[in-house]
């Protein structure tokens, strides 16, 4: 489910970690004499001010970038025509399968299942797939034409069949980790999660 290999156009260096080879001694703290109160409540700062000083999180940053309507404009190529190497090395491949089992990912996963309903067989309708899926290529790639839409869609729903025509609702955990795996830009559970959670709102409730 458009599943081309984008490239982390955004990635943070990773951090280092400190390695400490013997336990650091415990610093005793100060001790001061208690200050008489001052009779002064201690002022605490307005809502709208602790959300103006709201750091978004790398996760964040990542998101907000992937789903901006203008995100292709800041490249030098469409994003899901790039590919980055560094998300193939052997550590960031654990790191990707690892997220396969992640609690927070799989209940992302779940919440998303809910935009394919079954049909009285069991299994999702065609009609189905390609509704989510137009509504998914209109967020990521907002440039395709609907005749390319179609396209994407019918050559989408033919490998995530397997050639079948046949889709079962147990089939779906796969191919929406797929998806996320090769969309997000990092291999932080957040990440994953965040980008199905704001795409499964968008589709949702498309006005909010």
């Amino acid at each position: 489910m458009l599943n081309e290999e984008p490239e982390a156009n955004s990635v943070a260096p990773p951090s280092t970690a400190l390695q400490l080879h013997e336990r650091p001694a415990v610093a005793k703290p100060k001790v001061e004499p208690p200050r008489p109160p001052s009779g002064k409540k201690k002022k605490t700062k307005p809502i709208d001010e602790e959300v103006a000083e709201h750091k978004p999180s790398r996760a964040e940053v990542s998101v907000d970038f992937i789903l901006s309507s203008d995100r292709d404009e800041k490249l030098v190529k469409p994003y899901h025509e790039c590919g980055n190497p560094k998300m193939y090395t052997p550590e960031n491949l654990k790191k990707r399968a690892a997220l396969k089992e992640n609690n927070a990912v799989l209940d992302s996963i779940s919440r998303f299942c809910r935009l394919f309903p079954v049909d009285e067989d069991g299994t999702i309708p065609k009609v189905v797939y390609l509704k989510t899926h137009a509504a998914l290529c209109k967020i990521l790639r907002p440039d395709v034409e609907d005749e390319e839409m179609r396209a994407l869609g019918d050559e989408d729903w033919d490998k995530d069949t397997n050639g079948t025509g046949v889709l079962r609702p147990e089939q779906l955990v796969d191919i929406l980790f797929n998806f996320v795996d090769i969309w997000a830009q990092t291999t932080d559970a957040t990440e994953y999660m965040m980008l199905l959670d704001s795409l499964h709102g968008k589709i949702a409730d498309p006005v909010s």
